[in-house]
């Protein structure tokens, strides 16, 4: 067992929802290693003395106060003003994918039949290069 599992099982442990096999994985590995030890020796102190207080009553306006921030209009507000966000970049995002099927071919499939079928020709650089350049040609300003 590495310290990272042994640090995780030490409040399995504690709370004695260990089975057999992994308690002992895991004794083997605090009694091998310094600083897991240590680092079990405190969590097992504080949890001790965790359970020995008694338990403190909830103050009686909790649940009211918890109910009313619940319903509060500010986080109405708050959680309806994410949810138009989110909904607004939803629509913009299906758009767009929508519109990349269009453009890529996936809507039009009817319509390749009637357009005119184009063959690949090795184009020479130099032509290329004087028609992109020159006035009239693709990046002319």
């Amino acid at each position: 067992m590495k310290c990272k599992e042994a640090k995780v099982a030490f409040s399995q442990h504690l709370d004695g929802r260990l089975g057999n096999i992994e308690l002992e994985r895991l004794d083997d590995h605090v009694h091998s290693c310094a600083s897991c030890e240590e680092d079990f020796r405190i969590m097992e102190v504080s949890s001790r003395a965790l359970r020995s207080l008694e338990p403190t009553p909830a103050p009686p306006y909790l649940a009211e106060r918890a109910f009313r921030v619940a319903l509060s209009s500010k986080r109405a507000a708050r959680f309806s003003g994410q949810f138009v966000f989110v909904a607004r970049r939803t629509a913009i995002a299906a758009a767009l994918a929508a519109m990349g099927l269009w453009i890529g071919g996936g809507l039009t499939t009817g319509l390749r039949e009637t357009e005119p079928r184009m063959t690949p020709v090795e184009a020479d650089p130099v032509e290329v290069a004087i028609y992109i350049w020159t006035p009239g040609g693709i990046l002319d300003d």
